[in-house]
């Protein structure tokens, strides 16, 4: 296909490649040095090692991207778990957006709109990190801003092969961001309002090409991801985004991440540009600018805009659903930028003095692309995220002890941990967060606010500026009382779903610490294998007072006897309740998979 370059004249095209090349080895290098995020670890636990991401075989959770997890467990097939092959499908469709932003840019007559548009979209990084990282916001980006391309294309030329295309790229769009179902409707509105507007200018094959293509792809697409996300809805697991307006749960938490410095100056330049810009819109349409076939398509992206917002209020004021915040909403970013460019891009628009008021929110977004350069940060949930001089700490803390030390964090670190621990190849501890911050572990990670109420019990070992997060160690060493052990083995195979390993009548343990240092021998040829060690404090009733989990398929996929070694782990129970009459540790067999336990020695410490 040859490619019209349009208004971009050659010099400018090169240095728009240039530009697009070094932004995506900066993406390539954030792929393979900055952290794991909770979700990505989530994702690759729940969805990619066991390959069940397609519904309704899939655990029922926003967190499944659905292209994403698609693209990236073939990625893992073939290059394994390391963080760049998970990642590696949203590097390479980065350069699908470089393109495509590039191909937008072609379509803006004057220059300083076509470098605005352009150093907006590509210096904006809360868009670029996500292209490092394997989720699906990303993907929807590329795959929308194509979209959005070739549908202005179909307005200037009314070819069906752009009408196709505007299908084919919404399409994986929408299964990689389920949040984009407006855009879709609205988009294929556009195409149907575009087939009407010019009926007798279109071709035959053009309309029947067209309509055939939506009822027979577009719609059914539309019926399958409508419906799981109305599933999704029912269970409770579209839970992320903002319920109070959206000022704070939409423009307000974009800001924050577009321009950390001052987010709510950022939030005012952007209600300021937006009333602007819609001045601008309806003088066009006063002056019956829009209304000619050559300028038609500038009214695509105002309108995709404009739908997107009365949808989104339309959705939370009478049908409840939540405000989108941060990266779901990034998809507000494109259509924003794209209606402040090209509406500047009129001839109405020729001030440069106006031009300059319009693009001032750009600035600050483009200013804050290199407050945040390295291939470290992030402004996806930093403050969930471990910093791997932690990891490395506590790794070396473990393998000067027979067994590893007991952690406590904040509950959504816990996944990370044991993404980081299995491709170090260690066996950890699990993370304890039953109670936190309940100093009872010997080692503690926590944030400036939780610290200031736990420093009498704990000395700090290390801080890391970039999440605010400390690494803390108790200041008295456990006083370790052993109360109880047991030894049994099960040499034949057997696919129970449960298997004791100790069993403790407990008397007056209420407010002390439960700790079970474990090892264990297991074989499985199932992989992966899916199972479980379970500590468990209950009542006189059976009922489950406290619960701490070690799962066996987090550490590595296989057991095979072939591969058999003891593990040894340390799980904590921590601040024991009322009520607590007996300690248990049992083997789960989640899939009832056929294995076989050579070792199983527990030893049970009570300490204050």
């Amino acid at each position: 296909m040859k490619i019209n370059f349009n208004f971009i004249e050659s010099k400018e095209k090169y240095l728009f490649f240039f530009l697009f090349f070094l932004v995506w080895i900066y993406i390539f290098l954030r792929a393979a040095w900055s952290p794991i995020t909770h979700d990505e670890a989530e994702t690759f636990f729940i969805y990619i090692q066991p390959g069940k991401f397609i519904p309704p075989d899939a655990y029922p959770d926003a967190n499944n991207h659905l292209l994403n997890s698609l693209l990236t467990f073939i990625s893992y097939k073939l290059l394994g778990n390391s963080l760049i092959a998970l990642r590696l499908p949203n590097v390479l469709i980065a350069l699908l957006y470089f393109f495509f932003i590039f191909r937008l840019s072609g379509l803006l007559k004057n220059r300083m709109n076509r470098w605005g548009f352009v150093l907006s979209m590509v210096f904006c990084h809360f868009i670029i990190e996500f292209f490092g990282y394997a989720r699906g916001y990303g993907l929807s980006m590329a795959f929308l801003t194509g979209a959005l391309y070739y549908l202005i294309q179909f307005y200037r030329k009314s070819s069906f092969r752009y009408s196709a295309l505007v299908i084919v790229f919404m399409i994986p769009a929408l299964a990689a961001n389920l949040t984009l179902i407006h855009s879709y409707l609205l988009i294929h509105f556009l195409l149907v309002f575009n087939l009407i507007l010019n009926f007798k200018k279109h071709k035959q094959t053009t309309v029947i090409g067209t309509l055939a293509l939506q009822l027979l792809a577009g719609a059914p697409v539309f019926y399958i991801l409508a419906k799981y996300s109305l599933t999704l809805r029912s269970v409770g697991a579209l839970y992320y985004g903002g319920i109070n307006n959206f000022w704070d749960s939409t423009l307000g938490t974009l800001s924050a991440v577009l321009f950390r410095p001052l987010p709510q100056l950022l939030c005012f330049l952007f209600v300021a540009v937006f009333a602007a810009a819609l001045i601008i819109f309806i003088f066009i349409v006063v002056k019956k600018f829009i209304f000619k076939k050559e300028n038609l398509f500038y009214f695509i992206f105002p309108f995709l805009l404009g739908g997107n917002l009365v949808m989104t209020f339309i959705l939370s004021r009478f049908f409840g659903v939540n405000y989108p915040e941060d990266r779901v909403a990034m998809y507000f970013i494109l259509l924003f930028t794209g209606t402040i460019f090209f509406l500047c891009d009129t001839s109405l628009v020729s001030s440069k003095r106006w031009r300059i008021l319009l693009f001032t929110p750009f600035v600050l977004i483009i200013v804050q692309f290199f407050l945040s350069l390295s291939i470290r940060f992030t402004s996806y949930t930093p403050e969930y995220r471990i910093p791997d001089e932690f990891y490395q700490y506590l790794i070396e803390e473990s393998s000067k002890r027979n067994f590893p030390p007991v952690t406590e964090a904040y509950r959504l670190h816990s996944t990370e941990w044991y993404f980081i621990h299995a491709a170090n190849h260690v066996i950890p501890s699990p993370l304890s967060f039953a109670v936190y911050p309940s100093s009872s572990a010997e080692f503690l990670i926590t944030d400036e606010q939780t610290y200031s109420g736990v420093n009498n019990n704990y000395n700090e070992v290390l801080f890391d500026d970039a999440s605010g997060l400390y690494l803390l160690q108790r200041k008295q060493p456990l006083n370790l009382y052993q109360t109880a052990s047991c030894d049994t083995s099960m040499l034949n195979e057997d696919v129970m779903e449960y298997f004791n390993m100790l069993i403790f009548d407990a008397d007056s343990m209420k407010c002390r610490n439960a700790l079970f240092n474990i090892e264990l021998s297991v074989c499985s040829q199932q992989e992966p294998f899916q199972a479980a060690v379970i500590a468990k404090a209950v009542s006189s009733d059976g009922t489950s007072l406290r619960e701490q989990a070690f799962e066996l398929e987090r550490v590595r996929t296989q057991w095979s006897c072939n591969e058999m070694q003891a593990i040894r782990t340390s799980m904590l129970l921590p601040d024991l309740p009322a009520g607590t009459t007996r300690l248990i540790v049992f083997f789960f067999n989640k899939a009832k998979s056929p294995f076989t336990i050579e070792k199983s020695s527990t030893t049970l410490y009570i300490y204050d």
